[in-house]
């Protein structure tokens, strides 16, 4: 489907296609609501999209942000590719969108969510998943209602200015990798982070609270955490079978892990 000439609608604009959807510069897809399908092929959009209230995109195609003229902007972002990937597989090319609500999906095996949000907030407003990597820059905070889980094999989230408010479930088998400006405390997750490996990173706060008597809990066998920042601290506990710290951790204040198991670090994984 080759757009004629820019399309628009007062509310929303749907369009459903067998194959691929595109644009040529300067013919535009505006509505209230936006919402485009291709169920067997992909996007490449030299025109405008716009939805005021919000950008629903399915492909079966990879998502890539050189499908699109600009980022997406819109109260509220919905990607799915049914098999393919948002964001390039390397992660050197994230989808960027401008948004306060989002949900974003590649759950086909080996596929990989690479993502990165300039707006106010980022609200994973449903279930949002990858089948390898899930992978979120944002650069305000990172939060999830009840129910609105994150998955992948690998789940990375990035808050360079705050931090996290997770309700949702955070699962990821292999790794989960946070890092934020604020403090990550136990009370930002409705549950342990459990995972193989957990790496925790906060630039200007503390990991777990000042006082020590609030841990954050995890379950790892690997281990990372770092709140290097001045009269910053680490109190975290590892209910794991075993605390291996696989780099190097540290803390500008008190450094102080609680481990079921053994504690063991590889070398050049120094503790300061």
């Amino acid at each position: 489907t080759s757009l004629g000439a820019s399309s628009a609608a007062g509310g929303t604009f749907n369009l459903l296609s067998n194959g691929s959807v595109s644009s040529i510069v300067g013919r535009n897809l505006s509505a209230t609501d936006l919402v485009v399908t291709s169920t067997g092929g992909g996007f490449a959009f030299a025109g405008n999209l716009t939805g005021t209230n919000s950008i629903s995109l399915t492909a079966n195609n990879n998502i890539l942000q050189g499908n699109f003229a600009a980022p997406l902007t819109s109260n509220t972002v919905n990607l799915t590719s049914t098999n393919g990937s948002i964001g390039d597989l390397a992660g050197n090319s994230r989808v960027v969108v401008n948004t306060s609500n989002l949900s974003a999906n590649a759950s086909g095996a080996g596929q990989n969510v690479f993502l990165q949000n300039t707006g106010a907030s980022s609200t994973i407003a449903s279930t949002s998943s990858a089948g390898a990597t899930f992978n979120l820059l944002s650069t305000n905070a990172i939060s999830s209602g009840a129910g609105a889980s994150i998955s992948g094999n690998d789940v990375s989230l990035t808050s360079t200015t705050a931090g996290f408010s997770l309700a949702g479930n955070l699962t990821a088998p292999n790794s989960i990798t946070l890092s934020a400006q604020n403090n990550i405390l136990s009370g930002n997750f409705n549950a342990p982070l459990t995972s193989t490996s957990v790496s925790l990173s906060s630039t200007a706060g503390s990991v777990g609270d000042l006082a020590g008597n609030n841990r954050l809990v995890v379950s790892a066998s690997n281990l990372v955490a770092n709140a290097t920042g001045a009269a910053q601290n680490v109190f975290l506990r590892n209910t794991g079978a075993a605390t291996n710290f696989t780099a190097a951790s540290g803390a500008g204040a008190a450094f102080n892990v609680l481990s079921n198991g053994s504690i063991s670090s590889a070398a050049g994984a120094a503790l300061t």
